[in-house]
């Protein structure tokens, strides 16, 4: 009975092709994310290397899905966390590992020590001096905007480190920036 078996086998490769034809077809369906790192592997890479922060790196991993997937509002940050916490458990770290993760260097993230931005008249740091006050012309701000702005494939990562050290007028004047990812510089507002 050969003419059974060579209909057994023709029926198995139609339905094998069928089969591959249905997979290609989803995978030119499925959305295509612009972001190339992994949330899964990420998270992976936190649990081994963080003690103790497991709600915290899941939570982080599902904002990093959301993030992965490209859901969010065209010129807003794609992602503001607050990690608050003694010393030493491990919020700096958490983001250094991220970046490592996400850009491949554990420093390709913008650092902004809010330390040293403990008085008031220190938001200027952040903003740019005002016209008509001393540095007004030279455009110098903390933040890198190359590390901010990432690349298409990969976000920017920018950390406000020690925030609650930082005066209450440099924090107010990071709402705009945590909110809408904008920031008007004193500098430019002055030349325009």
């Amino acid at each position: 009975m050969p003419f059974i078996n060579d209909l057994i086998e023709q029926n198995r490769a139609h339905n094998e092709r069928e089969a591959e034809q249905a997979q290609a077809e989803a995978k030119t369906t499925a959305y295509a994310s612009r972001f190339t790192f992994d949330p899964d592997a990420v998270v992976e890479l936190l649990k081994r290397r963080i003690a103790g922060q497991r709600p915290v790196i899941e939570a982080l991993g599902a904002q990093l899905r959301v993030v992965k997937a490209d859901l969010c509002e065209a010129g807003r940050p794609l992602y503001v966390t607050l990690f608050v916490g003694d010393t030493g458990v491990g919020k700096t770290e958490i983001v250094r590992l991220l970046a490592g993760a996400i850009h491949g260097s554990p420093d390709s993230f913008c650092r902004i020590d809010m330390n040293t931005l403990s008085q008031s008249h220190y938001s200027a740091a952040i903003t740019g001096a005002p016209p008509g006050y001393v540095g007004s012309k030279e455009g110098i701000t903390l933040f890198n905007e190359e590390l901010i702005a990432g690349n298409y494939g990969r976000p920017g990562i920018v950390l406000f480190d020690e925030i609650e050290k930082a005066s209450n007028d440099v924090s107010r004047s990071l709402m705009n920036i945590l909110d809408a990812g904008k920031l008007k510089l004193a500098w430019i507002s002055a030349t325009a």
